[in-house]
């Protein structure tokens, strides 16, 4: 079986759960049945950045929607949109599929955890409540940048994606994983039969928090051709920080390389640790800038 869409656009912490905010993580670093498809199917894939990661990093509360509503947060999310537009346009990708995570107040597509009594002193979400249907900010912007790209959109089941207790009142999804791997199959076009399904386990509480805080910096093109690095480093734990093929150098471009830098510097501070890729043959100009631009900052390991 193939997949519905060869061309897909991966909310950033599908492959990269340490941008999550504290305590909503089931998974080290990517999110495994989503990488065990990525391994053996015959597509491409790019990575989106996270923007609450950069912009407001890893100590953030768990936001409601409204929360993030707000303009400078939208004219951030607006200008890395159109970034993401023309880089899929200088690598011909047309009618991309995008993948989002159900009920996030940014990356959500069906339903959203939605407070607008939210604000001030914080206290715990009502799960039980706060739910709506709707999208979330970042997956808003992006559908408006990339609509002459006729984009569809899909986003995974909370089932797939958090601690115990969320997805159980979410409406519009599956409620258990197995539910969510049978849509997120058919969703994709791809079986999981082969897939190791009796050890993806999801984790009864948010008091722990899983993240590894280990993170790989690699060309998108490393991934793509499935190398081997690659792999080991996510079957390790490693949330994977791709950069997308580009040689052309503009101004959007280099926006869209500090939103990324800001990530990592985010991540850096918070006590994660950051491997980047500095041998790889053949990465492009995008690539080879952002090398440039993290010349220097502390902390960085080169591999």
């Amino acid at each position: 079986m193939g997949l519905v869409s060869k061309n897909l656009l991966l909310h950033h912490c599908l492959l990269n759960m340490n941008v999550r905010a504290p305590g909503i993580a089931i998974w080290e670093g990517v999110l495994k049945p989503v990488f065990d498809i990525l391994k053996r199917e015959d597509v491409w894939f790019m990575q989106l950045p996270c923007p609450e990661a950069s912009y407001l990093g890893l100590r953030r509360w768990w936001f409601v929607k409204e929360q993030y509503d707000n303009a400078m947060f939208r004219k951030f999310c607006r200008k890395l949109a159109i970034c993401v537009r023309e880089i899929l346009k200088e690598n011909g990708i047309v009618q991309p599929k995008l993948v989002g995570l159900g009920l996030s107040p940014s990356c959500a597509y069906r339903e959203v955890q939605s407070d607008p009594s939210w604000g001030g002193r914080p206290f715990e979400v009502d799960i039980t409540k706060n739910l709506r249907p709707g999208m979330g900010i970042w997956s808003e912007e992006l559908l408006n940048a990339l609509e002459e790209l006729r984009p569809e959109h899909y986003d995974i089941s909370p089932a797939m994606i958090y601690p115990r207790g969320r997805a159980e009142h979410a409406r519009l999804y599956p409620k258990t994983i197995e539910g969510a791997l049978k849509e997120f199959s058919w969703e994709l076009g791809v079986s999981i039969e082969s897939l190791p399904v009796e050890e993806y386990k999801v984790r009864e509480s948010a008091e722990e928090d899983l993240r590894l805080g280990r993170n790989l910096v690699a060309p998108l093109e490393m991934a793509l051709e499935r190398d081997e690095m690659i792999i080991d480093y996510a079957e390790r734990g490693y949330g994977l920080i791709l950069i997308p093929r580009s040689d052309t150098w503009d101004g959007l471009r280099e926006f869209y390389l500090e939103a990324i830098s800001d990530q990592v510097k985010n991540q850096l501070a918070a006590g994660q640790t950051v491997s980047i890729v500095k041998s790889y043959e053949g990465y492009s100009e995008m690539y080879g800038k952002f090398l440039g631009m993290m010349r220097g900052v502390k902390g960085l390991e080169s591999v």
